[in-house]
């Protein structure tokens, strides 16, 4: 029931640090979070007076142990759950033209109307098109009765991971790098 405060917890985006809280409240119920060197409030922490716990390696290679669906149990390419910000979808444009092909399965990135337009003034909606991807504006996958149109849902959000496992799907989860250039 307390606020985590995480130490050497070093992101390399901020996007990582939004990734990991809409994990966090999904499967948690942590609405709020504190990170060393990140949010200003850590500097008020009682380190002294904090239940420790340590997550390595190991307990991250369990989650990723529950989440390994084959690529062949794909059946979509879910990102942006939360919604993907412009550095997020920039990134996957930028992957997809590292490819040979387009994706076999299709690739849904949700976004904020206003990425979308973004990513359509730049460019990015068009090369993610061409690889057989669609930025959907304004909505969520997992508000939708996603089981009736899929059995395999590959993504890298580890809040869209827990609600497609939840919902009787087969989930993979991997890094968005991961997911566009293995992706068959």
């Amino acid at each position: 029931n307390d606020i985590p405060y995480f130490k050497n917890l070093k992101p390399e985006k901020t996007d990582y640090l939004k990734e990991l809280g809409a994990s966090m409240a999904a499967t948690g119920s942590i609405a709020l979070y504190h990170v060393e060197g990140e949010t200003p409030e850590y500097r008020h922490a009682i380190e002294d007076k904090l239940e420790k716990v340590e997550v390595g390696e190991r307990e991250l290679e369990g989650i990723k142990e529950k989440f390994n669906a084959e690529w062949s149990e794909i059946d979509v390419i879910v990102i942006g759950c939360p919604h993907a910000s412009i550095q997020e979808v920039k990134e996957v444009a930028e992957l997809l033209k590292m490819r040979e092909k387009p994706l076999k399965v299709p690739l849904l990135i949700t976004a904020s109307k206003a990425v979308k337009a973004l990513s359509d003034a730049l460019g990015y909606s068009e090369v993610i098109e061409r690889y057989n991807g669609k930025i959907i504006a304004d909505s969520c996958l997992i508000v939708s009765p996603v089981e009736k149109w899929y059995a395999g849902i590959a993504t890298n959000s580890g809040k869209a991971s827990f609600y497609f496992s939840s919902a009787g799907l087969k989930v993979r989860l991997e890094n968005t790098e991961k997911l566009i250039l293995e992706a068959p």
